[in-house]
């Protein structure tokens, strides 16, 4: 089946995907192809070496304002419905879940909203300065 853009739209595996999905990849060719083989990964790597420090202060951060793990793993749903684990600095309090659950005026904002007006899930260092 084609859509607009002229890609096969394939069936989406999640329950809380929209039950189609359009496949936008590019396809890349000839010289675009060697460099997407070849020459990305050196340039990932050089691109990490030089966000390290900035990685390191951030999980200094997180670590010295709140208590818990620093990296945040959480299963997302990627390109053709394949699973993959995300890796993110924790910005939520580690219980995050049980305040919200706890709060019976939390819950209903968020069920209204999708959304907390003061929220008191956030980490020290993940919320916004007054």
């Amino acid at each position: 089946m084609l859509g607009a853009s002229d890609r096969p739209l394939g069936a989406s595996p999640a329950a809380s995907q929209p039950p189609y999905w359009v496949d936008s990849s590019p396809v890349v060719e000839g010289w675009g192809a060697f460099f997407t083989n070849v020459g990305s990964p050196p340039l990932a790597a050089l691109a990490l070496l030089v966000l390290l420090p900035l990685l390191a202060l951030v999980a200094l951060a997180v670590a010295l304002t709140s208590r818990g793990p620093i990296i945040h793993r959480r299963r997302v749903l990627g390109q053709h419905g394949r699973q993959f684990d995300a890796f993110k600095f924790r910005t939520m309090v580690p219980d995050a879940d049980a305040v919200l659950h706890g709060d019976p005026e939390l819950l209903k904002q968020f069920r209204q909203t999708h959304k907390l007006q003061h929220d008191p899930e956030s980490a020290r260092v993940a919320r916004p300065r007054p």
